[in-house]
């Protein structure tokens, strides 16, 4: 497994059960690894939504539709 990969299962094993410091921890850990990959800049920001930091959360919505904008999923946490 890569690298990224092991960040990725952290950070939503940790985001699935509730731990949503260790989440976001492991989503921009990843982030600085691929900085415009859509799925880890949407996982993230579902997270900060969560968290109550809505600021932040929509400017990773937004990176991450400018990324690939066709993710309906994405649209609608907007």
């Amino acid at each position: 497994m890569r690298p990224i990969d092991r960040i990725m299962q952290s950070a939503l094993q940790a985001h699935q059960g509730g731990q949503l410091e260790a989440a976001i921890q492991g989503y921009r850990l990843a982030m600085a690894m691929l900085p415009d990959h859509p799925v880890i800049l949407s996982q993230c920001g579902v997270a900060e939504l969560q968290r109550g930091n809505m600021v932040e959360a929509q400017k990773l919505f937004e990176a991450s539709l400018a990324s690939e904008p066709t993710q309906a999923d994405v649209l609608s946490n907007l």
